[in-house]
Formats: C-alpha cells, sequence, structure tokens
C-alpha cells in the first residue's frame, strides 16, 4: 500500500522563490495505449478508458490547492464519516492502481481577504518556472490565471475524456471555444454539488398559515418570484410589538449574506455575456435583464418581512449562525452545502429551487455558486501525459465512490427529511448550471456581484448601473478572447 503525501508549503516561501528553470527539459513518462482499464467489474457505473496495464513508475504528481478547499480532495487517514473515508480512499485506488504518488501542496487562501496573496504567490511559482505543481486547482480565481497566460489548453490533452460522466458537460460546452478548453470540474470537485443554489423554508409557519402546498407548485411550473413574495409577505409578524421589523419578528424570508441573491441569477435566466463562436457579447444591461432586476427589487421591497441577514457572506458561508435556525423565517436562500447545518433544527424544514422569473420561462435554473474548484494545466507542466492520466482516474474514481456517498447517502438519506426533499435534490442537481458570469467571476472583475449589490439595497437602476461598467467589461471581456487565442496558438 502506498504511502500517503502531504506537503505543507509555506505562503511566504513561495513569495520568496527565486527565478529559475531547469532549461523547460520535459520528463514526461512514456505510457502505453494497448488495453482498456478493468474497473469494478460489478459496478453500475461507467469505467474509465485508460490503458490498463498503465504504470507510472512512482512518480510524483502535484497539486496546488487553495488551503481552505484542501479537504475537499484529501484526507489524510479514514475517519469513519463515509465522504471523508471514500476522499481518502479514492486517492489510495488511483495511487496504488497508477503505481504513482499524489501530492497536495496547500497555497495559503483562508478568507476573502487573502485573495492577492494567495494569486501573487501561484503567478510567482509559474513565472519562476520552479516546477512546484502539475496540477493548478482553483475556485473563482481561475480565469484570472487563464488571461493571464499560465494555463495550457486541456481539449487537445492525452487521456482526458470530457464526454465522460464525471467531467461537467455544462462547463466543458460553455467554456470550449474554437478547441480550447482552458480549465474544467466535475466530479472530482465535491463543491459543484456543495455549492447548487437552493432556497429553504419553515414547514412549521408554512403549515401554520394553510399556504399552498410547495411542492406541488415546484412540480406545477407555478413556483415563481411573485409567488415567494406574496407567501413571503403573507408569512410576516410582528412578535415584539415594536412596529418595525427586526430579527425578533416571524420574518419571510431572509438572504444570508450577499451572496445568496446570486441564485436568481440562473433561475430568472439573467443573461450576462451572449457567445457565437469566439465572440463574446456583454448584454447583461439589456432590456429583459433590466426588466427582471426591477421587478425583484419590487418584490424584495413588497414586504417588511424580507430582508438580508447581514452583508458578510464568509461569516454565513455555511449557516453556523443563520436567522433561518431560530424558527421564525418561512424562506430562506442559500446552497445545498447549507443543509449540513440545518440537520438538527428544532423544526421541520423543505428544500426548494430558487423560483422562475414566471410560469411562461420552460424549466427551472439552480446557479452553482462558485466554491467549487477547477483544474487546469500550468504552463510549467513537465509531466503532461502522467498529469493527464492521473486526473483523469482521480475523476473516474471519485464519480464512482465519492459522489454517489455525498449525494445519494449524505444529501438524500442523512439529510433528507422526507422522500420529497430528497426528490428536490434531484432536481437542484438537474437544473444546475454554471453561469458564465461566475465561471470567469476573477477575469470579469466579478461583475456578478453587482446583482448581489442591486438586489441587497434594493436598487432598481440596473440599466444605469450597467452603462457605467460596459466599457470596463468589454475590455475584460477582450482579455479572455486574447488568451483564448493564444492558448489556440500554441
Amino acid at each position: 500500500m502506498k504511502k500517503r503525501v502531504f506537503s505543507l508549503v509555506l505562503f511566504l516561501a513561495i513569495l520568496l522563490t527565486s527565478c529559475g528553470s531547469d532549461g523547460g527539459q520535459t520528463n514526461d513518462t512514456t505510457l502505453s495505449d494497448t488495453t482498456i482499464a478493468s474497473v469494478e467489474e460489478s459496478s453500475p457505473f461507467v469505467k474509465d478508458e485508460l490503458p490498463a496495464n498503465l504504470d507510472l513508475n512512482n512518480e510524483t504528481i502535484r497539486f496546488c490547492v487553495q488551503s481552505n478547499c484542501i479537504e475537499e480532495y484529501f484526507i489524510a487517514e479514514a475517519t469513519g464519516d463515509i465522504v471523508d473515508d471514500a476522499i481518502y480512499n479514492a486517492n489510495l485506488n488511483v495511487e496504488n492502481r497508477l503505481n504513482v504518488n499524489i501530492e497536495y501542496i496547500p497555497y495559503t487562501y483562508t478568507s476573502w481577504n487573502d485573495r492577492s496573496l494567495y494569486m501573487t504567490a501561484v503567478e510567482n511559482s509559474i513565472l519562476a518556472d520552479d516546477d512546484s505543481f502539475d496540477v493548478l486547482i482553483s475556485t473563482g480565481f481561475i480565469s484570472g490565471f487563464m488571461v493571464r497566460g499560465y494555463l495550457m489548453n486541456l481539449a487537445d490533452k492525452p487521456y482526458l475524456d470530457f464526454d465522460k460522466p464525471w467531467w461537467s458537460s455544462d462547463m466543458a460546452e460553455q467554456m470550449t471555444i474554437n478547441g480550447v478548453l482552458p480549465f474544467i470540474t466535475g466530479d472530482i470537485s465535491i463543491g459543484k454539488t456543495k455549492g447548487i443554489m437552493c432556497m429553504f423554508f419553515n414547514k412549521n409557519i408554512h403549515s401554520d398559515y394553510k399556504m399552498d402546498d410547495l411542492y406541488t407548485l415546484v412540480d406545477e411550473g407555478k413556483w415563481t418570484v411573485d409567488k415567494m413574495g406574496e407567501l413571503a409577505a403573507m408569512a410576516y409578524s410582528d412578535l415584539n410589538g415594536n412596529s418595525k421589523a427586526d430579527e425578533d419578528d416571524r420574518l419571510g424570508l431572509v438572504f444570508e449574506g450577499y451572496n445568496c441573491y446570486l441564485g436568481f441569477l440562473d433561475s430568472c435566466r439573467l443573461t450576462v455575456i451572449e457567445t457565437a463562436g469566439d465572440e463574446f457579447s456583454f448584454v447583461f444591461g439589456n432590456e429583459r435583464n433590466t426588466n427582471i432586476i426591477q421587478k425583484l427589487v419590487e418584490i424584495l421591497s413588497s414586504s417588511d418581512g424580507i430582508s438580508s441577514h447581514g452583508e458578510d457572506d464568509s461569516a454565513k458561508y455555511l449557516a453556523e449562525d443563520a436567522l433561518f435556525k431560530n424558527g421564525n423565517v418561512l424562506f430562506t436562500g442559500g446552497w445545498i452545502n447549507c443543509a449540513a447545518s440545518y440537520r438538527n433544527l428544532d423544526f421541520e424544514y423543505g428544500i426548494l429551487p430558487y423560483p422562475k422569473f414566471d410560469e411562461s420561462q420552460e424549466n427551472y435554473g439552480s446557479t452553482v455558486l462558485n466554491i467549487y474548484s477547477s483544474y487546469a494545466l500550468p504552463v510549467t507542466n513537465k509531466r503532461v501525459d502522467s498529469t493527464c492520466a492521473v486526473l483523469e482516474a482521480l475523476s473516474s474514481e471519485f464519480y464512482r465512490s465519492v459522489t454517489p456517498a455525498y449525494f445519494e447517502t449524505t444529501l438524500k438519506v442523512k439529510y433528507s427529511q422526507d422522500n420529497e426533499m430528497s426528490r428536490m435534490f434531484d432536481m437542484l442537481r438537474d437544473t444546475a448550471s454554471f453561469n458564465i458570469a461566475l465561471t470567469y467571476a476573477n477575469a470579469l472583475d466579478y461583475i456578478a456581484d453587482n446583482i448581489k449589490n442591486a438586489l441587497g439595497s434594493k436598487d432598481p437602476n440596473w440599466a444605469s448601473r450597467m452603462a457605467s461598467r460596459k466599457t470596463t467589461v468589454e475590455t475584460l471581456i477582450g482579455n479572455i478572447s486574447d488568451a483564448y487565442a493564444e492558448m489556440a496558438n500554441k
């Protein structure tokens, strides 16, 4: 059995890394393509097509990760927790299968305030060509590394099969332009499931007011922003009798930090950028989007019982301090991972998708908050073939073991209070999508934050807000286009 490897890279040491390289010589392991891997013959899951006799000769493949996300990929030893053990065993299985060492190198990132230091550390390592890591794993910062020219094209690399179910087909389709795919996510990032945005509701309050059955509304396509506002207003009650809405009252709808407003991006089909071939168009300020924002602001302003609970999203990341927990909130916004902290509530709760804009909208849409990790190859990678083999094997392994442990067992059994809630988890996953404004978050200077700020401050002047950003965003879009063109020509 292989020894597990875990390296801690000191942030200061990375910043002080001196420039230098080995002259760019490559050291790829020669890999055989002769036979197809045989993986768990009894498994109901799709198998990968890596060669059965693939042997990486005890090579080490190193993953650069944000320190706050490392437990998404690496568990030092089995803990008895079903998800932890699945992650631990997935890495171990790939190490044994390919005769390879997998090393995770955490670069310091503990909060939003670390973002510049984190990006500088990674950038310095790449510019120094110091061969510190073979894979770059990052959240919304990944597009910033792309526009700086630090990533390889994944689409033409060996072993990576993006038609397989363990890679996100939605992201692969969205991100591939002229044969270039700069980064990707999939089952190898459990964050892509944890970050699916959703709403939670208090079943006791819902029952007390004899409201329409919410799951029936969803099934009939009648769960809309108007209906959400109507029910939220119905639930409000001035419990402390001070004639003003506050946290001691019964509230209809509470958003735990401004990030929760991002759920309306895909639920209402707000379009940020349109693509045609290799052309990008910034359309966030068009008439349709303006009307949607104005309508949402109107609804969010319609009742004293609709409010935001703080603007510090980092403090509400897992809803530890969520006002919803006090039992006096009907609806709250959030994402799937919040269910972990709602598990031991003193009341019954349910889960819903974010509402559609109106009944004419055909389908629900569930934004994936960019707490998920994307994977990329830095231009300094000198072990491309070996790295891609490990990436394919890991993602395939996570698909067969980690995703079922988290989604089917933890969410749909452990966290679900009834079959309807379990069914909603399925709906959320089926309607999840990667919004381009969040996928390119860093490269677009976090343009989606304008939705958070507009809805949080109840500002309906969307057209003027977007007009003031248009020139800047179009320049940033040009940088993205240039990065794709540069990668296509390499």
